[in-house]
């Protein structure tokens, strides 16, 4: 840019300088032409003696002055012809800087490299080209990831790792571009003779190194132990805590990208310890208070009786919660109402263990002497006749007072008077108020969808009524989404579930459960003129005639599952009733006014199946016995369309894809002088 001119910072014009001549000796001056002196005595200068025998002499001040004045003016020059010099030189270094920077305008400085790879006079995106190229070359050998004696191989592709071109171009430009005049002419002087790399910098990509940290934490993690008290017989002992130790996932993920810039291609696991939450200091107190509480019996009064329970009793009744550090201290008696769940949850780090008795334990405990005391509550039910809901009010009930129970025992046992508490009665509240429900707007019947099926079949009739009453009385709240399988259950047979013909593989089979896809399509078309959002619904594999056309809905735990959202303005009650040969389920709420159509297309894309041929000795040869019908494979669509008065509020397009089911034939080989019969179906 500058080449062949001056920068133009440097001075325009030239600076003349002369450099006075350094006398060899010091001279008397010539006596100027004066007048002559009058022959009058003069007054003699006190510094000065006169003696006419001698020459004129300069006394030792004047001496020593010349002498200053001489010196002064050689030191002064002196200076004067270094700094000179110096500004000589700076210049000719500027004027080279100032060459070199036209020369490497938009590169990057020679002699600069990025790791092992040089990029010097290189513009960033031929050097950004360079990187890229070198790395993916490199990168598809394996590094060794390295914990202890673990180790694992890793290639750059693995873990998504790829050189941060931007960041590693950016600091070789800066190379001789930062700092000072002086400074970027040592850095470009540096680069040039003896060469300058800056690291090459390398990113990856945190999810797909993701199964392979997995995979390394399962050998690095080792949990931490808290410090707990576990009770033998009526003895409590504090066992110690552990720290444990997790992944650093992070600096791990950065240490193997590093690795892949290394002369050694080694990386190292990094991993942080994990301190236990609760330290043995933050158990003592709990370990002495459990000492005192099950140091002896207690006795227990209500209404003139009393019961004692032994030390054993007691030692068993023994309970100790998790509670944060830094709250201010628990007393015991707390524990009768704290919540293990919200106590130990939260951000709280450090936790502390709290001693105290267990109300539903102390309650076994005395359960005798509670027998028949006061009265349960009694929650607010929903009845619904005739499409409408009544509501059975709650009621208040009342029974011991387990928890201001274990709160009296526990400051008993820990005191220094009897070890003894009286038990109260208090009033037991119901999970439902009448108020609660009226608020949950379960007033009208939304929708109600009845199916048949044959009694024939006693197992799947039974399994049938089964399901249906696991899913009576069931509520949905608004906006919340039901799951047939959450809800319902596995179906086992502890349960008293049987086995019952079931589509299996798109083959029917006895299964545990078999019928329980009566209830999904039931519920699904309930469901449908509900007119409610389906979230989840699945066709069975084959055609089942006697369902709706492409209106049913299969079910399996573990499998298909059949889910819908409540968008109503209130909650949802469901309802179910049975005979042994229909099932009718109904959707009870606040209505919302929807008004639903549908269109069914007919069966397209047919699909013929197979007929499967076995043998049967005992069958005459050339008999044919159906013994499991074929079912064509088709495809059907239903569209539903939702309106409320003139606004349409959703189109569904619902698409059935049946799979051909095979024909299962039995051939007869027995032979016969009968003439072979016609092809039969029971």
């Amino acid at each position: 840019m500058y080449a062949g001119r001056l920068h133009p910072n440097f001075p325009a014009k030239a600076v003349a300088v002369s450099i006075p001549e350094v006398p060899e000796a010091l001279e008397t001056p010539d006596t100027p032409d004066t007048p002559a002196v009058p022959d009058t005595p003069a007054t003699p200068d006190p510094a000065v003696t006169l003696d006419a025998s001698e020459p004129p002499r300069i006394s030792r001040s004047d001496r020593s002055s010349a002498r200053h004045h001489v010196g002064a003016s050689t030191t002064g020059t002196r200076a004067r012809f270094v700094a000179i010099c110096f500004a000589a030189v700076l210049g000719v270094l500027i004027l080279a800087s100032a060459v070199d920077v036209a020369a490497t305008q938009g590169k990057v400085h020679p002699g600069v490299a990025v790791g092992d790879v040089s990029v010097g006079s290189m513009t960033p995106q031929a050097a950004r080209d360079a990187l890229s190229a070198a790395f993916e070359n490199g990168s598809k050998a394996p590094v060794a990831v390295v914990f202890g004696e673990e180790r694992w191989k890793v290639t750059g592709a693995q873990i998504g790792a790829r050189v941060d071109t931007t960041a590693s171009i950016t600091a070789a430009m800066a190379v001789g571009r930062t700092g000072g005049v002086l400074s970027m002419v040592g850095q470009r002087v540096s680069a040039l003779f003896g060469g300058t790399s800056v690291p090459m910098l390398v990113i990856g990509d945190a999810d797909k190194a993701a199964p392979l940290l997995n995979k390394i934490a399962s050998k690095v993690a080792i949990a931490a132990q808290d410090a707990s008290i576990t009770v033998e017989g009526t003895s409590p002992r504090l066992i110690p805590a552990k720290a444990g130790r997790s992944l650093d996932r992070d600096k791990t993920l950065a240490a193997i990208n590093t690795a892949f810039v290394t002369r050694e291609r080694t990386g190292v696991v990094v991993a942080r310890p994990m301190p236990a939450t609760v330290v043995d200091a933050d158990a003592r107190q709990a370990l002495t208070d459990a000492q005192q509480l099950m140091s002896g019996p207690v006795r227990i009064a209500f209404e003139g009786k009393s019961t004692t329970l032994s030390r054993e009793q007691v030692a068993g009744s023994v309970m100790f919660l998790r509670v944060p550090v830094v709250a201010p201290a628990m007393e015991l008696s707390s524990l009768a109402t704290a919540s293990a769940e919200t106590t130990a949850s939260g951000a709280y780090e450090r936790m502390a263990l709290v001693a105290g008795f267990e109300p539903s334990r102390l309650g076994q405990a005395i359960a005798t002497m509670t027998a028949g005391i006061g009265r349960p509550a009694r929650d607010a039910a929903f009845v619904a006749t005739d499409g409408s809901v009544k509501i059975t009010p709650s009621q208040v009930g009342n029974g011991p007072d387990l928890a201001g129970l274990a709160t009296d025992l526990a400051r008993a046992c820990v005191g220094t008077g009897p070890r003894e508490a009286t038990l109260r009665l208090s009033e037991t509240q119901p999970k439902l108020t009448t108020e609660a429900a009226r608020a949950m707007g379960v007033s009208d019947r939304i929708s109600t969808f009845t199916t048949t099926y044959s009694s024939s079949n006693k197992a799947r009739v039974d399994n049938v009524h089964l399901l249906a009453s696991a899913l009576d009385y069931k509520l949905i709240p608004p906006g919340g989404i039901f799951s047939f399988n959450a809800t319902a259950g596995e179906r086992t047979a502890a349960k008293g579930y049987q086995e019952a013909p079931a589509i299996v593989n798109g083959k029917l089979v006895p299964q545990l459960g078999g019928g329980v896809c009566q209830v999904g399509t039931t519920f699904f078309n309930t469901v449908f003129f509900a007119g409610l959002p389906v979230v989840e619904r699945r066709n069975h594999s084959f055609y089942i005639s006697h369902y709706p056309k492409g209106r049913d809905a299969t079910v399996s735990w573990g499998g298909p599952d059949l889910k819908f959202k409540n968008d109503t303005a209130g909650w949802i009650l469901i309802r179910t009733a049975f005979t042994n040969t229909s099932l009718t389920v109904s959707l009870y709420g606040t209505n919302p006014g929807y008004t639903v159509t549908y269109a069914t297309g007919a069966f397209t894309n047919p699909v013929p199946f197979k007929v499967v041929e076995t043998k049967d000795p005992k069958l005459a040869k050339g008999a044919r016995v159906v013994e499991d019908a074929g079912i064509t494979g088709r495809r059907i669509t239903v569209v539903r369309t939702v309106s409320k008065g003139t606004t349409v509020v959703r189109t569904d397009t619902f698409v059935s894809t049946y799979k051909p089911k095979d024909e299962v034939v039995r051939v007869g080989t027995k032979p016969s002088s009968t003439p072979a019969t016609a092809t039969v179906t029971p």
